[in-house]
């Protein structure tokens, strides 16, 4: 198994739509690239909707990539984006599940910042069928067995 954890040039990614916007970390430490949203869409309360963001990527074979909710939409707002995956071989356009959780209506306007995109090293592990798993400390206690 090789693992290739060195990113050889940069995160190459295509325009789609004039407004298009994608933007590199800002902080030291910070994983995600922030996506924005081309388009005004209201999500209806309990409700979700597919949100444009006009860019496609490409993202080296030994990488994917993840879609994730940005912090403060899912807490100040309750929306939460459907994890997606982006393989190294996806070029299209990213678009967005956003569920909305609250009770009020709420408006994704042209230009929000929407989703977060985060890389990850590719890791693929053989696969081996077995009659029986070892046994674990945990035993068959199953969810929840370590209490609070």
């Amino acid at each position: 198994m090789r693992v290739n954890i060195r990113w050889q040039g940069f995160l190459r990614y295509k325009k789609l739509a004039k407004d298009a916007r994608i933007d590199i970390p800002v902080f030291k430490g910070d994983a995600g690239y922030d996506i924005h949203s081309i388009e005004d869409k209201i999500i209806k309360a309990k409700s979700s909707e597919i949100v444009r963001t006009g860019i496609a990527i490409e993202v080296e074979e030994d990488y994917w990539c993840e879609l994730r909710t940005r912090s403060g939409m899912g807490i100040k707002n309750c929306l939460q984006v459907h994890m997606g995956t982006i393989d190294s071989g996806y070029r299209e356009e990213i678009t967005v599940k956003i569920y909305n959780h609250g009770t009020q209506d709420h408006q994704i306007k042209k230009g929000d910042k929407i989703v977060q995109l985060v890389i990850h090293p590719r890791i693929v592990i053989p696969l081996k069928e077995e009659q029986q798993l070892r046994p674990a400390e945990r035993g068959l206690k199953g969810l929840g067995s370590t209490g609070r």
